[in-house]
């Protein structure tokens, strides 16, 4: 399906940041370079695999095109980047994953395990569409 839209929340600058297709490589070198901890919900069964799968398609395009030869470094850049990333996101916090973790026989209970849940059960605001009139859509 691609990435149409991707957002991250940074300590050190307490600000919200978004990146796209077009900005993923350096949002993902961005994060190889300041070594932060990835925290996310699903992001290393998803989120990740999504990222580097990406910037994967990405460099093989590259090799298959036809300037491969040209391209060739570009690409092993591009391979590097992700094969550095995984590592990072192995060392990342996914709160799923911890959930999932404590409690093994509940990871396919309906409902249970959603963000949206996380968040009820612990008193902080649910995630709702505003009334902006594309709710109809899906």
């Amino acid at each position: 399906l691609g990435l149409s839209i991707g957002c991250y929340w940074s300590s050190f600058d307490a600000q919200l940041h978004w990146f796209d297709a077009h900005t993923l490589r350096a949002t993902m070198q961005y994060f190889v370079d300041t070594q932060p901890l990835l925290i996310g919900f699903n992001s290393i069964a998803f989120d990740f695999v999504v990222m580097r799968g990406l910037l994967r398609l990405e460099a093989d395009a590259l090799l298959q095109s036809q300037e491969a030869g040209e391209n060739q470094r570009d690409a092993d850049e591009l391979i590097a980047l992700c094969d550095i990333f995984k590592v990072l996101c192995m060392a990342s916090y996914d709160i799923l994953a911890e959930m999932w973790a404590i409690s093994p026989n509940r990871k396919f209970e309906l409902g249970l395990n959603s963000l949206d849940a996380l968040c009820k059960a612990n008193a902080l605001l649910a995630k709702e569409i505003e009334d902006s009139g594309y709710e109809k859509y899906l």
